[in-house]
């Protein structure tokens, strides 16, 4: 690669850098020159509602079944 090619190739890379920079810098002074009350006004969480099964609990007595496949082996053996 000659020295023309990598001058232009960071002056690219330095112009994009630039170019992002700049527009970090746009977007944070139009947010700061807004200031909070606009960002405050734009945000209302809308209502929500959700459906779900109403049902009373009682009491009761549950055994669980439990079922195991294959063999139990050790790892430690005496």
């Amino acid at each position: 690669m000659g020295t023309r090619a990598r001058a232009a190739a960071g002056l690219a890379i330095g112009g994009a850098a630039l170019a992002v920079v700049l527009a970090a810098g746009t977007v944070t002074y139009r947010a700061w020159q807004d200031g909070p009350v606009a960002a405050e006004a734009t945000r209302i969480p809308r209502e929500r509602a959700y459906a779900v099964a109403v049902a009373t609990l009682e009491p009761a007595t549950v055994t669980p079944t439990i079922t195991a496949y294959g063999r139990l082996e050790s790892g430690r053996t005496l």
